[in-house]
């Protein structure tokens, strides 16, 4: 009789721990079956958009080229700063500011060899979002600005193919896609540099194309133009997160605001070249989506459309597919 009552508890056991490892599984499956159908949803027909250029507009409005940097090397530098005295604009409506965090006096000097405008402050409170708004706060004041991290290059028709866009007044931002001159990690080690893509492609490419069918466009933190008036409603670059880039897109979305997606190539940067530097760019991200998603859930948000909130919600539980992952693996 005790053998039978022992053998019944574990077979009890037994079909408990099965229940549970195999509710884990299908929250597993239902959660990739989620992130399937978002997929379908963003490329079921591709994003066209209307060209609009320069010539479009009855005036040029004035522009601010910000190059955010806090200690990359000055011969980095040296090559952006060159890139944005090429871009082709009128120089009494263009103004480049060299936005540095590290106070660096090597930097200074290299801002006025080149005659461009350094800009400095007292403290890195908030990172490259707080670099941003005092140079808006305290120097700029061009109708648009555009924001270039510290190794991105623009060519000449930089500004020239996004500036047309903003024709329409409730233009919010104009982005175009981070592009690599340098294999990445995968590329360099598999010595196939030239056979396979960039790791970002997929994402910078056609990811982000099918987001902006829906007025759900990432902000990058770079390769973007920005209406000036914009930002200022909704009280410059928002702060609290590591991925700024990702909440000011959002937020001007929900404001009513239209982001535009000009899938050129307009500016090449550098991508990270050791795994170590992958690793850490990679987890930054991770830390800074899952921070915007508790300061500004999409899915509460005020003034998100239904569509917006599952594709900025779909964003964020990618950064947890690495737990779904290893349950499969499990």
């Amino acid at each position: 009789m005790a053998f039978y009552i022992i053998h019944d508890t574990k077979k009890i056991y037994e079909s408990k721990i099965g229940m549970i490892i195999g509710i884990i599984l299908i929250s597993s499956e239902l959660l990739g079956f989620f992130q399937s159908t978002i997929y379908g949803i963003l490329f079921y027909k591709p994003y066209k958009l209307k060209k609009m250029k320069m010539d479009d507009l009855n005036k040029l409005p004035t522009i601010d080229v910000l190059i955010m940097t806090y200690n990359e090397p000055s011969y980095i530098l040296r090559k952006t700063i060159a890139g944005c005295l090429n871009i082709e604009y009128p120089n009494n409506l263009l103004n480049i500011y060299i936005c540095d965090d590290g106070h660096r006096e090597e930097i200074k000097n290299l801002a006025e060899f080149f005659g461009i405008h350094y800009v400095t402050r007292e403290n890195n409170d908030f990172a490259k979002a707080g670099n941003i708004n005092n140079a808006l706060s305290n120097y700029c004041k061009g109708e648009l600005f555009s924001v270039l991290d510290a190794d991105m290059i623009p060519k000449p028709v930089y500004l020239k193919n996004m500036v047309g866009y903003f024709k329409e007044s409730n233009v919010g931002f104009v982005q175009s896609p981070q592009v690599f001159y340098n294999p990445d990690p995968f590329q360099y080690n598999l010595n196939l540099d030239n056979k396979i893509p960039n790791e970002q492609d997929f994402f910078m490419r056609e990811v982000q194309a099918g987001r902006a069918r829906y007025n759900a466009l990432f902000h990058v933190g770079t390769n973007a133009l920005f209406n000036r008036n914009a930002i200022d409603e909704i009280g410059g670059i928002p702060t609290g997160s590591i991925t700024e880039d990702m909440a000011t897109g959002m937020i001007l979305q929900a404001r009513g605001y239209k982001s535009i997606f000009v899938n050129e190539v307009l500016a090449v940067g550098l991508s990270a070249e050791y795994y170590k530097d992958f690793a850490k760019q990679r987890k930054r991200w991770c830390r800074g989506n899952i921070q915007v998603s508790k300061k500004w859930n999409p899915l509460t948000m005020k003034g998100l459309s239904p569509i917006q909130r599952l594709l900025y919600f779909s964003g964020i539980l990618y950064w947890y597919s690495g737990i779904s992952k290893m349950i499969y693996i499990l």
